[in-house]
């Protein structure tokens, strides 16, 4: 692991040097946390399950706030790698950022929810408006990374094994900021499961080590905007076996990600901008299999160059925005391959009257090797005196990855880009009387599936041979009286091949609830899943529910939270053959170094009782 670290602290040294120098020059106001967000695409009003970080032990906090979402996550164990499906979509379709700045992963198509930024961050979801800096071009909805303002040192402990440290800064001169976090995190889950056999086992090898920092700095000078954010990872960690293996301790993976972006922004007085975007990243991960004596490397690299053009009048908004972006990956069972981008993206949002507005976006995209496509996007919203409509019809399009055409062997340059469409309508009833309730439903079918399939032997190859029809609805009401706060919320996801078997790893029905307490700092958390097929024919994942209990504790400068996760113990898993913890305790602790100015994380009612903006929900967010 000395290769990785030598790598992290010289590159954190880099990061400090340059956050300094730019922190010291003649400088905007705070740059908030949603600055590349309302750069890239609007964040979606916080939901009811994510208002807080989730401190959770069994997993990393990514995957634990995307499962309390409702998303459906697919995790080999705790600690190692997950992905992320959202209303039934495949993986790939599901964006991951920080701050507005794509997490991407040109080899898999999708990202690894462990590489995302989390200690000092909390998880929040994205709206439906896809980052101009990202590659995955299938991407519509998913979860962003926002990092924490302030200046505080925080300690976690929970039973099953882990511990954690961070250190958050935040400074301010003039018009000038600059914002850090720097932590690690060390886990040894040791918990105790039954294979298949019905034997009492400790898990083994399920043990690691994190550490991360991550920067923003801002700076305004006249009608002049700078903002940089950088981000490093280094992580190692064990990835157990199967609990229906005999051989108990599995393979170990080193992890590197550096990602760096920048903004320079015009402002004029026309209601005109002009804005530069830059983007570059690594990638790095050794991988070492002792039973079978198999040994990997992966390296994904990329970079990417971006102009906004934007105007905002009385009754419309127009936008423009060009790049261009470099991808190239390379290891030992790949071939060092690369692939150059032009993206174009033109959006047109025009207010027709008091209650009605609508807005048109192309997206075009062309790569070297000669694929070509634009996808256009009509949204319709009606914003009444009690509720809101909104209507999207979309084109979805997604290339091959860089595995689908360059693994070695079994790579296929013959593949078609998938394709297909998607249609979603939400009615939205903003807080009336202290309650809410907001209905979303969506229909979809994607053509020349990507599904990699046996050829021969140990041969496995990638083909056009799926074809996935999705449809489904979610409902959510929020209740707020003098019991406390609730929140109910019901999830139905239908998504069948032609075939008509179930799409693997969606879950067909969800429930989840959440109450509050009023006044006191505690709660409660319910989420219940029906069982759900594998990708191996004829295995389900059986229906669960967990409950998970609360409590905060908060003093001047300090908080405390406490919480007892799987308080009953459920025997479940995110995929068959890795049973997660049963019940176990977490503690969170953060000493804030300047006197605390706002409510505790459980009482959350300016999370989730303000008006949803009207710009953010059309996506014109400049």
């Amino acid at each position: 692991m000395s290769h990785i670290m030598t790598t992290y602290w010289s590159t954190i040294a880099c990061i400090l040097l340059g956050g300094s120098l730019l922190h010291a020059q003649q400088p905007t106001q705070l740059m908030e946390a949603e600055v590349f967000a309302n750069q890239q695409g609007s964040l979606a009003q916080a939901p009811v399950w994510l208002a807080d970080s989730l401190w959770t032990s069994n997993q990393h906090q990514s995957q634990s706030a995307a499962l309390w979402m409702g998303h459906d996550v697919r995790a080999l164990s705790p600690g190692s790698s997950s992905t992320l499906s959202i209303h039934g979509l495949p993986s790939a379709y599901s964006r991951i950022q920080w701050m507005g700045a794509d997490i991407s992963s040109p080899d898999l198509g999708t990202t690894d929810l462990s590489l995302m930024p989390q200690m000092g961050h909390h998880i929040q979801a994205l709206s439906s408006q896809s980052s101009r800096l990202g590659s995955n071009d299938g991407s519509s909805v998913g979860v962003q990374s926002v990092m924490e303002m302030g200046n505080s040192i925080q300690w976690d402990w929970g039973s099953m094994g882990y511990g954690q440290g961070l250190v958050t800064v935040h400074s301010k001169l003039q018009q000038s900021t600059f914002s850090a976090t720097i932590g690690m995190r060390q886990w040894d889950h040791d918990y105790r499961y039954k294979n298949h056999l019905g034997e009492t086992l400790s898990r083994l090898g399920d043990d690691g080590l994190r550490k991360s920092i991550s920067t923003l700095s801002s700076r305004k000078l006249g009608n002049w905007q700078w903002d940089v954010g950088t981000f490093v990872l280094a992580m190692d960690r064990g990835l157990p076996e199967s609990a229906n293996s005999d051989y108990r301790r599995g393979a170990r993976q080193e992890d590197f990600r550096a990602q760096f972006h920048q903004r320079q922004r015009l402002d004029l007085p026309s209601g005109s901008y002009l804005q530069f975007s830059q983007q570059a990243w690594t990638s790095e991960q050794w991988y070492q299999y002792p039973r079978y004596t198999i040994s990997d490397s992966n390296w994904s690299r990329g970079a990417s160059l971006a102009l906004d053009l934007g105007r905002r009048l009385a009754s419309h908004q127009w936008k423009v925005t060009s790049t261009v972006g470099f991808e190239g990956v390379s290891g030992l069972n790949k071939l060092d391959s690369s692939i150059t981008t032009f993206r174009n993206h033109m959006s047109l949002s025009k207010t027709w009257s008091a209650r009605w507005s609508s807005s048109l976006d192309v997206k075009w995209i062309h790569q070297v090797s000669g694929l070509s496509h634009a996808s256009p996007k009509l949204s319709l919203r009606h914003d009444g005196q009690q509720a809101i409509h909104h209507w999207v019809l979309q084109d979805l399009y997604r290339m091959p990855t860089m595995n689908d055409l360059f693994w070695q062997p079994g790579g296929n340059m013959d593949l078609h880009p998938e394709k297909g469409w998607d249609l979603n309508y939400t009615f939205q009833r903003p807080m009336v009387a202290e309650s809410s309730f907001r209905l979303e439903a969506f229909i979809s079918h994607l053509r020349d599936g990507i599904v990699w399939i046996p050829v021969g032997g140990f041969q496995w190859e990638p083909r056009n041979v799926s074809e996935l029809t999705r449809s489904g609805l979610s409902a959510e009401g929020i209740r707020k009286n003098q019991w406390g706060l609730m929140a109910l919320s019901y999830q139905w996801v239908n998504a069948r091949n032609p075939e008509g078997e179930q799409a693997p790893y969606v879950t067909p029905h969800k429930l989840r609830l959440s109450w509050t307490a009023p006044k006191q700092p505690w709660g409660v958390r319910l989420i219940a899943k029906s069982a759900m097929p594998t990708a191996w024919d004829g295995q389900t994942l059986k229906s669960y529910a967990l409950l998970q209990l609360h409590r905060e504790l908060a003093w001047k400068r300090m908080t405390m939270s406490l919480v007892l996760d799987n308080a009953l113990s459920t025997n479940y898993a995110l995929q068959g053959g890795y049973p997660m913890p049963g019940r176990n305790l977490q503690i969170h602790i953060k000493q804030s170094l300047e006197p605390l100015k706002q409510k505790t994380a459980l009482a959350m009612d300016d999370v989730f009782f303000r008006k949803p903006s009207r710009l953010a929900f059309m996506g014109a967010t400049d």
